[in-house]
């Protein structure tokens, strides 16, 4: 067949498969597109393009042996092409996935054949035939089917000249050009004859000549020097005469190719060449041309060549030596976008990821050597330093050895490594169904089997080796010790969780983005969870870290709360109650008192046991009681206890004499009698949280069958924790919204999913969206988080509601506010009051701020037991993570600020920031005028990024103030949710001093409406500014205190004087007094 006869061409195979009963595999490997019917139903479709080999697997059902009609569709269009089918067949069928069976006794003994239906008795192998003038035609012969036995041949029309037909074999070659005509070829036979037709034409073909290459400019190109990676210009295939095939030798270098669709020859050379020359043949079915091209592939004269490896998006890059750049410019995704030719020496790199939210990049020398590699954040420049003389060996920084995971459970396991080094090398080589990412330094993939595997993981560069050792347990732990899952909804890359034990480092685990899950084997202890958030706004609402043990029971929840970078919190792992524990328990007829679920209960007579030997449930007893008091040792202040119960049937919870929780039990009062409502195939553990305050909390369970007809073995046990996490988070929810109005990709599943960048959208209001648990969970915390705009299309009022099993609703909280987030990616925590387990919570949004549509990036319903700092003489009782505020003392003026922070689950008071007190007293010629505003339905984000400029700029205006506005004191307000309590001072000359006041004064009562009409219109509506007391006048004292000190001091001598001379007069004239009168008397 002519190669340009069918340069695209589409084949059509029709026949049948004959089977065994049961389920069989069609194996396909093809390029570009199939279809597949069997028994006229279509099975498979995949009609596009498809330039590499690919195999689909298609599995289909034989609901009895015999044959079935099958059909094969198969297009090319134009390239390399070709098709293989393999039938294969398994004996059973899992959910829709084969099991295939490998033996090969198993497939010997099933095959699948197929068989080829023929449209005529008589055909060739094809039914079109073109040929060339003077060119041989391969002889085509004739394909019987059927007991025929032909006697002789006849063609109708008459064969062009050079052709002919002998015992229906065509052969000749033609020498006279032919238009396509349709001949019918009989085979005749002693019964009846049979007959086929075939298209066939005669062309006029040349040699093809004048054969040469171009680059993008139009020039010929016969000689082409280029450097070892770098994009070289796309050469064109130009040609005259008919071409049906085109070859290079020898074979273009490795990163160049040959593109037969476009006729070109393009890539990035990854190997240096000398000068080689390579011959461009063109083909049609009588002949060839040729023409020569020397490539030269050059490398760096200065030392090896660098080039980058990109994946996840593009940044800007920029290589320094001494402050000198060397090179900048953007790096896009894939290798050899940046090639480096420097000498080896020490440089400085940067990059800025502009496009995604992670650049993953590597520097890769060119014989394989990596010289950096690094996760780069969206927005972040890095620099690092860059070098190339390779003076150290490298070094893998784990910060673990032992690993764990379940068979056939994802694994990934980051290598960083700090140095240059070459590929990383295990030995043992892992399995196939796990792989280590040489340019992401990460091992992934899934263990198939249980077991312990070691491997030594080898790396080295010029310098020196560095191997370390790790151990994987899959599907185990170490004595002593039980496996533990952790797990995040999604995570940002670089966040990071710790577990310690007395200050020594167990567990550490940098999230790479996405979902986190992760094993780790902990013994029964006392640990410290450290948790570290990538920027100050905290982890994402649904993105908590949940633990749990592998029966999938609660552990705890830990996250990062907002403007947090770092917390701690504790962990306690060692359990108060352990499964097959002993219990109280007690079988009867009759109805214990109500006071069995008390601590001050008398328990006596009931029996001691524990799990698998409660005995027999006898026939018509519906329930069964059991009892444990439980004395907290293990763990201490303890906010809520798991209890872990597993059961079959229905079970009612009590802790101290108070109902915890039900399962699988009517609502309302319940009864000796009543029964369960429901029951599980096999026993299944549950839990729930309670909170305790005492420490011998007293458990008390009620365990309740479905019928009473037969006798049954009691199926019961009991687990419980200390948790002292002092919020709950349930991770495996399920969210439906209203969809009012369907927006592709902001549907409810984004609110659930821990990413902050995803978001719910919807209107025509009120709109909803409800989150299920699967059992019922007391929730009484909601926090809403939203994306970047935070004045736009968010909302205004709000509803949460508890939902029913019967579907009603309780309204538990109502909000309303023009402010409720305080800023872009804001988080906001929206307490309310409720004790009852809810199956379901929705969270209604009845009016938004600007927009048709509400936007919300997350909503989580949270458990919290609320913990506080406890108030002194100067600050009050604060809740935890929040800041409190407080005059300041002596002689400042002003606001103190002072956080209470969460430690441990409890609540610290944190140092006190002074830095809002100034002092009272002006500098001389000076005054102070001081204000004090409270602001509300305005956060402190607003106040610092819009308000404060606009109320400034309204006093100076007003006011007609020269003199800078100085804002000493601004934080939140502590009696509304969202307000803003700050002090303004302005600091006047004398003269200005009463014409400024009594301005600042007239303002007061309207000091709101005068700032809305100075603000530009995107200014926030509904903010309220109002001052509070005074507007206080701060004069400077000085000389009337020297001058009154003086007049004091003054005055004193004075008053010292005077009663110095009185006493030195009325001394003097008592003697002389005396003298007088002596004298007299002598006289």
């Amino acid at each position: 067949m002519p190669e340009e006869l069918f340069p695209r061409l589409f084949v059509r195979w029709s026949g049948y498969l004959n089977g065994d009963q049961g389920y069989h595999i069609i194996y396909i490997t093809h390029r570009d597109g199939i279809r597949v019917w069997i028994n006229e139903i279509l099975v498979f479709e995949k009609w596009i393009c498809v330039e590499e080999d690919q195999k689909t697997r298609i599995p289909f059902a034989m609901p009895s042996s015999g044959y079935v009609r099958f059909q094969l569709e198969y297009f090319s269009h134009g390239g390399p092409f070709g098709i293989e089918v393999e039938f294969e067949y398994c004996e059973s069928m899992n959910h829709g996935n084969m099991t295939v069976q490998h033996s090969s006794n198993k497939l010997s003994q099933n095959p699948i054949t197929y068989s080829f239906v023929p449209s005529d008795a008589l055909m060739y192998d094809i039914p079109q035939i073109r040929l060339y003038q003077n060119v041989p035609l391969s002889p085509k012969s004739p394909i019987l089917f059927g007991p025929i036995s032909p006697t002789s041949y006849t063609i109708f029309p008459s064969l062009p000249k050079g052709l002919e037909i002998g015992n229906g074999i065509l052969f000749g070659t033609p020498t006279e050009y032919t238009l396509q005509r349709e001949y019918t070829i009989t085979a005749n036979s002693v019964r009846n004859p049979v007959t086929t037709r075939l298209l066939l034409d005669v062309q006029i073909m040349s040699v093809p000549q004048s054969l040469w290459l171009e680059n993008p400019c139009g020039n010929n190109v016969t000689r082409l020097t280029v450097r070892q990676y770098e994009l070289i210009p796309t050469l064109s295939v130009h040609w005259i005469g008919r071409v049906s095939s085109f070859t290079i030798r020898p074979s273009l270098p490795k990163g160049l190719s040959f593109n037969q669709i476009n006729l070109t020859i393009e890539g990035r050379p990854s190997i240096q060449i000398p000068p080689t020359e390579y011959e461009v043949t063109a083909f049609n079915d009588i002949g060839m041309t040729r023409c020569q091209l020397t490539l030269e592939v050059i490398g760096c004269e200065k030392g090896p060549l660098v080039y980058s490896w990109l994946a996840g998006g593009q940044g800007l890059a920029q290589v320094t030596e001494n402050d000198t750049i060397l090179y900048t410019g953007f790096v896009n995704s894939g290798m050899y976008e940046m090639v480096l030719c420097l000498s080896p020496s020490k440089y400085t790199f940067s990059f800025n990821c502009t496009q995604g939210s992670i650049c993953d990049l590597a520097l890769i020398r060119e014989d394989g050597l990596r010289l950096l590699y690094g996760p780069y954040l969206y927005g972040h420049e890095q620099t690092t330093s860059l070098d190339l003389s390779i003076q150290s060996p490298p070094r893998i920084l784990l910060n673990r050895t032992v690993f764990y995971t379940l068979p056939n459970c994802p694994i990934e396991i980051a290598f960083p490594i700090e140095g240059a080094f070459f590929p990383v090398e295990f030995s043992p080589l892992l399995p196939p169904s796990v792989q280590f990412d040489q340019e992401r330094l990460q091992l992934r993939g899934r263990f198939p089997f249980q077991g312990t595997f070691v491997y030594s993981v080898k790396t080295h560069n010029p310098v020196g080796t560095c191997e370390v050792t790790i151990e994987v347990y899959v599907g185990k732990c170490p004595p002593e010790s039980t496996m533990y899952l952790f797990k995040r909804q999604f995570s940002l890359k670089g966040e990071q969780i710790m577990i310690l034990q007395d200050n020594q480092l167990l567990y550490s685990a940098v999230c790479r983005g996405g979902v986190f899950v992760d094993l780790f084997c902990l013994s029964a202890g006392q640990y410290t969870v450290r948790l570290l958030s990538v920027n100050d706004r905290g982890w994402v609402a649904n993105s908590d870290l949940v633990i749990r043990d592998c029966s999938e029971r609660y552990i705890a929840s830990y996250s990062v709360p907002p403007t947090l970078k770092q917390v701690e919190y504790d962990l306690s792992l060692e359990l108060e109650l352990t499964e097959h524990s002993s219990l109280l328990f007690l079988v009867t007829t009759l109805i214990p008192p109500s006071s069995w679920t008390l601590p001050s209960f008398n328990d006596t007579d009931w029996k001691i046991g524990k799990r698998d030997s409660w005995g027999i449930i006898p026939a018509g007893i519906a329930t069964v009681y059991f009892r444990r008091e439980l004395p907290l040792r293990q763990c201490v202040s303890p906010h809520y206890i798991r209890i872990a119960a597993l059961l079959k049937e229905g079970i009612i919870i009590y802790v101290d004499g108070t109902e915890s929780f039900r399962v699988n039990m009517p609502e309302g009062p319940v009864y000796h009698s009543t029964l369960a409502t429901a029951m599980y195939e096999k026993p299944q553990w549950v839990d729930e949280l309670v909170p305790i305050h005492s420490s011998h909390p007293l458990i008390a369970v009620e365990l309740h069958r479905v019928n009473v007809v037969e006798s049954t073995t009691v199926v019961f046990d009991l687990e419980v924790l200390c948790v002292l996490s002092d919020e709950i988070f349930r991770s495996d929810s399920q969210v439906r919204g209203s969809n009012h109005t369907v927006i592709p990709q902001h549907d409810a599943l984004a609110v659930v999913d821990g990413d902050g960048s995803s978001s719910w959208m919807d209107s025509l209001f009120p709109v909803w969206v409800e989150v299920s648990l699967p059992t019922e969970h007391v929730m009484n915390r909601v926090d809403l988080q939203i994306g970047e705009y935070w004045w736009w299309e968010v909302p205004q009022t709000i509803r949460v509601m508890g939902i029913r099993k019967d579907s009603s609703e309780v309204s538990l909280l109502t909000h309303s506010s023009t402010t409720i987030f305080e800023g872009p990616y804001a988080r906001v925590s929206l307490s309310f009051s409720n004790s009852v387990p809810y199956p379901a919570y929705r969270l209604q949004v009845d009016s938004i701020i600007g927009g048709v549509s509400v936007q919300l990036a997350e909503v989580a319903f949270y458990r919290e037991e609320p913990v506080y700092c406890e108030s002194d003489d100067v600050w009050p009782q604060t809740p935890a993570n929040q800041m409190a505020l407080a005059v300041c003392v002596g002689k400042l003026i002003g606001g103190q600020k002072r956080l209470c922070r969460k430690v441990n689950g409890k609540a610290v008071w944190d140092s006190v920031d002074r830095s809002g007190c100034v002092s009272v007293t002006p500098a001389y010629g000076y005054v102070f005028i001081d204000m004090e505003l409270h602001l509300t339905n305005c956060s402190l984000y607003l106040w610092n990024s819009q308000v404060q400029r606009v109320v400034m700029r309204t006093l100076e205006h007003e006011c007609r103030i020269h003199e800078k506005i100085a804002v000493f004191f601004a934080a939140a307000a502590n009696d509304a949710l969202f307000g803003v309590k700050t002090y303004l001072r302005v600091n006047v000359e004398n003269s200005e001093r009463k014409r400024i006041w009594s301005c600042m004064n007239g303002l007061r009562t309207k000091l709101t409406e005068t700032v809305y009409q100075h603000c530009p219109e995107t200014f926030p509506e509904g903010i309220k500014i109002s001052v509070d007391g005074e507007i206080i006048l701060r004069e400077n004292h000085l000389i009337a205190w020297i001058v009154g000190s003086i007049l004091c001091v003054l005055f004193f001598v004075v008053l010292c004087w005077r009663g110095f001379y009185y006493w030195w007069n009325h001394a003097h004239a008592v003697h002389l007094t005396k003298q007088g009168l002596l004298v007299l008397h002598v006289c």
